[in-house]
């Protein structure tokens, strides 16, 4: 089950961020990734 949280909690996190990436990026090129996760195991050789 989703957080029933998780949007408008992301939400929140782009727009603080916005004005700050707006600054430093004028021309608009950056990108604000959510709900992302890293996945990984151990194996033997490494991959």
């Amino acid at each position: 089950m989703k957080n029933s949280l998780e949007h408008p909690q992301s939400l929140l996190l782009s727009d603080s961020i916005t004005s700050t990436l707006d600054v430093l990026h004028p021309d608009a090129h950056y990108c604000i990734g959510q709900d992302r996760s890293i996945y990984w195991r151990i194996t033997e050789p490494p991959e």
